[in-house]
């Protein structure tokens, strides 16, 4: 997710390992299996420059309790 925040740019990096859905009204996430990557940044004359890497293609597998 990136956006504008504060006069900036917020990024927000996604997960190297599992994602983790919401538990409202204190229940149990429960866990997405999606694709894992990380932020790379790199340092400008310029600025910055963010670059999303993909760590996998498939999904992670997700154990079932």
């Amino acid at each position: 997710m990136t956006t504008a925040f504060a006069g900036t740019v917020l990024a927000v990096a996604p997960s190297t390992h599992l994602h983790s859905g919401l538990a409202p009204r204190g229940g149990v996430p429960h866990y997405l299996a999606e694709p894992t990557s990380f932020l790379l940044h790199l340092r400008t004359d310029a600025g910055w420059v963010t670059h999303t890497v993909p760590v996998s293609h498939a999904a992670a597998p997700v154990a079932v309790w």
